[in-house]
């Protein structure tokens, strides 16, 4: 999850907020902190088609990170009959930024979402969307010290897997021989010119594309999963178009997913004199000089159209790409280069040695409205492509509308969807269960505790020391249906045999089929008990320095009825705690301004060192100095050995406390400079 890091303060010459601190309780904690390492932003997400209808069930997620670099998605769910998405994000508080993907051609991926605020909208698609950034999938999203980005910003192509473009200049900064070749081909009507973005001048109304079709159209091109044995692959499936009238035609765009910036061509010729190689080309004819959308390098979007012009009957249309081609400016022709290399709708033409991997379009057609899609890999087969074959997807339709020929074509199918839960295979994570759609994976984190509440004691903070790790299902109407966790006792430094149960939030009458756990009766919300004394469940504390005893993992799970959204049910570590064996099942101990359970022995505020004020919501902290009996970490935590202090082995500690949560809010994490090992529990248990 570092991919997300912000600029965060350097170690060297430290300040006075850096001094060293050695005891917990002479820390001046600031009024009103909380002690959370965590935010929760509010995310709503509106998707409309072309003509500005509501783009329902379309998938959308948000990660840590790019899909390339395996960023872990926090959230998946699909639009409501609105085309809106709400989604609660809990995350660490060093995260400003999160990644937005969605399973439609039309939208762009990797969509950069800054978390400026707490409440965030975007608009997707439609005829006025909100202005976006996108970042290249294979760079992982950061901030450097000096605030200098590296995301990209938007600018697509410049390097792909390390391949240079194929047409280099000279030393003296003159076309190559090879490029001089290639843009003579390019043409284009005088009266057909393009801005800085190569957004054309010559565009006609917007396509009228429906959701429907562009589901469809997306299902079959899956980011990053494609099936090879496709039949849509083979050459059965015709590459081109051929007209058996004179017709006006058409070519509309529909999606692009790449991080190059790719010009669209054709040429013609007629259908009984096809070319027998490239060098048969005379002309190639600009269709879309860059067919990046707004906010990922260019300015196109779903639905701009072109006309091509009027062709004879028994004229073919054949595609192709220069992958990466814009360059803008006086470059090539108009600012089109042959970039990296032209890809071509017939595979004859295509570069690799691999005859299997030649073929760079797939191709279907929707018969009932006459529309002819392909879809285009723009990235050789042989060197790096992730072979999607949805780099750029357009559509071509005719006046007359049945003017191209159709007998080698292959029919745009509608969705598989197995369970009939309106859910395409493809995306569905339980593809044969109607009942459930999504899984949604929490991070994996640490809840440690302080065992002597109401009194405080040494924190060390390893009483209890317990991992999480929830994975949340819902169904196809964003409804949570299913919890299961996976969390591991790690340490039992307390000194009382201490009890641990998770209330999470959904009322005890909507669960049922608990396993792992035992369901507490008497509770209004459910509250899950995985032991009540943890003498029984470790034989080692696991807290002395090189001490590595047995740890405890409880595979937990429960349905739900009728359950919350996701969106209210939320994702991160719910409402945990312990309570205290000596004094009994009441003497609950939770996280700082964490609310008790029905249980809990409401006598007990107050007294000693407590300051919780049930009625305010400020609850778990002492009076003296406003510590603490727990601490969550949304990241695994590397705790301290026994009788050593939190601030003595974590040495930011003090510092994210004195600044309120401000600076160094990846405190526990193993940046240079942030531990002190001698006083931290490294030992790997068995």
């Amino acid at each position: 999850m570092g991919a997300c890091r912000k600029s965060l303060p350097q170690n060297e010459n430290l300040s006075v907020s850096d001094e060293v601190v050695t005891e917990i309780r002479t820390i001046k904690v600031p009024e009103g902190f909380n002690w959370s390492t965590t935010k929760t932003y509010q995310i709503s997400i509106s998707l409309k088609t072309p003509t500005d209808q509501a783009f329902a069930k379309a998938e959308l997620s948000l990660a840590a990170d790019t899909r390339s670099n395996n960023g872990r998605v926090i959230v998946k769910g699909l639009t409501n009959e609105n085309g809106i998405l709400l989604a609660t994000v809990e995350v660490p508080s060093y995260f400003d930024k999160l990644i937005l993907n969605t399973d439609q051609i039309s939208i762009p991926q990797n969509i950069l979402i800054r978390l400026t605020q707490f409440n965030i909208s975007i608009n997707l698609g439609g005829s006025n969307p909100d202005p976006i950034e996108t970042v290249s999938g294979n760079s992982p999203i950061y901030t450097t010290l000096d605030n200098k980005e590296k995301e990209g910003d938007s600018e697509k192509g410049d390097k792909d897997d390390g391949a240079e473009d194929e047409m280099e200049h000279d030393d003296d900064n003159k076309k190559s021989k090879s490029e001089i070749e290639e843009s003579k081909k390019f043409i284009s009507p005088s009266n057909r010119t393009w801005n800085s973005d190569g957004l054309p001048s010559y565009l006609e109304a917007d396509d009228n594309i429906s959701s429907d079709l562009l589901n469809q159209i997306s299902k079959q091109l899956p980011e990053k999963r494609m099936s090879l044995s496709s039949p849509y692959l083979a050459t059965s499936c015709s590459k081109f178009i051929t007209l058996k009238q004179d017709a006006d035609v058409y070519v509309s765009i529909l999606g692009e997913s790449t991080n190059n910036k790719n010009a669209l061509f054709y040429y013609t010729y007629s259908k009984n004199t096809p070319p027998a190689s490239v060098n048969d080309i005379s002309k190639m004819n600009v269709v879309f000089p860059n067919m990046s959308f707004r906010g990922s390098g260019g300015s196109m979007k779903c639905g701009h159209k072109v006309k091509l012009g009027n062709f004879k009957a028994g004229t073919v249309i054949a595609y192709c790409i220069a992958t990466n081609g814009w360059k803008g400016g006086s470059e090539g022709y108009k600012g089109i280069t042959k970039g990296k290399h032209i890809v071509y709708a017939n595979q004859d033409f295509n570069e690799e040695g691999d005859d299997t991997k030649r073929q760079h379009a797939v191709s279907f057609c929707d018969e009932g409205k006459k529309r002819f899609i392909m879809g285009i890999e723009d990235t050789r087969r042989d060197n790096g492509s992730d072979e999607d074959f949805n780099d750029a997807v357009i559509c071509t339709t005719a006046i007359p509308a049945n003017a191209i020929e159709d007998i080698n074509s292959c029919a745009l199918p509608g969705q598989t969807d197995s369970d009939g839960d309106g859910i395409s295979n493809e995306v569905d994570d339980y593809p044969n269960d109607n009942t459930k759609a999504f899984d949604n994976k929490s991070s994996a984190g640490t809840i440690s505790f302080e065992d002597n509440w109401p009194y405080t004691g040494d924190y060390d903070l390893n009483d209890v020391v317990i991992d999480y790790l929830y994975n949340v299902v819902t169904n196809a109407s964003n409804q949570v249906v299913r919890v299961e966790g996976t969390l591991t006792l790690r340490a039992t430094g307390g000194a009382y045999g201490n009890g641990f149960g998770i209330q999470f939030p959904v009322t005890t009458n909507k669960v049922s089929g608990v396993t792992g756990a035992t369901m507490e009766p008497g509770q209004s919300k459910a509250v899950l008990v995985l032991f009540d004394n943890m003498r029984t469940q470790m034989s080692d504390w696991n807290t002395f320095e090189n001490s590595a005893g047995d740890v405890k993992v409880y595979n937990i799970a429960f349905n739900v009825t009728n359950g919350p959204s996701l969106n209210a049910f939320g994702l991160g570590c719910y409402n945990p705690f312990i309570w205290n064996g000596s004094m009994g099942r009441g003497a609950e101990i939770h996280l700082p301004n964490y609310l008790p359970t029905d249980l809990a022995d409401n006598s007990l505020f107050g007294k000693a060192e407590d300051a919780s004020n049930i009625a305010s919501g400020s609850t778990y902290t002492s009076k003296e100095n406003n510590l603490p009996w727990a601490i969550h970490t949304p990241e695994p935590f590397v705790y301290p050995i026994e009788k050593a202090p939190i601030v003595l082995g974590h040495k930011k500690f003090a510092n994210w406390v004195k600044s309120g949560g401000t600076t160094y809010p990846d405190w526990y994490t193993n940046q240079d400079g942030y531990r002190d090992n001698k006083e931290l529990h490294l030992t790997s248990p068995k």
